[in-house]
């Protein structure tokens, strides 16, 4: 089923207000808190890129604490491709760089990434990947 940008980001937002009301029912449910925010002030993450065949680190890149661990990474590899003049085919990364960014970064790099997907509890509704052309 072919769907144009419009509809597609529309898929998006409606699966995120969907995902939103579930967490808060289960945090309802269970008695837990919505997460704060990442710490404000003097905290700092360090986004490490390593050449797993190889064994070594190829980029340390520090910024500040309250951004998302995710966000610096398709840049990073463009970085990394241009110092060592590499031609990066294959990344691998956990679920949380399983974002619509990233998978629009990777493919305008031509790279493909190897990602934990996301899981939902309940499959109704959901819109898979495999739906767009």
């Amino acid at each position: 089923m072919e769907k144009t940008p419009s509809q597609y980001l529309n898929t998006l937002e409606l699966e995120s207000k969907k995902i939103e009301v579930e967490l808060e029912e289960k945090r309802k449910e269970t008695g837990t808190k919505k997460r704060g925010r990442k710490p404000t002030g003097p905290h700092y993450l360090a986004h490490t890129s390593i050449d797993t065949k190889n064994g070594i680190i190829v980029d340390i890149h520090p910024s500040p604490g309250n951004i998302n661990d995710c966000e610096p990474f398709v840049e990073r590899l463009k970085v990394i491709q241009d110092k060592f003049e590499l031609d990066i085919k294959n990344v691998g990364a956990d679920r949380g760089y399983d974002t619509t960014p990233i998978h629009h970064g990777l493919k305008t790099l031509e790279i493909t990434g190897y990602k934990s997907p996301i899981k939902y509890d309940n499959a109704f509704d959901t819109t898979s990947y495999r739906d767009f052309i």
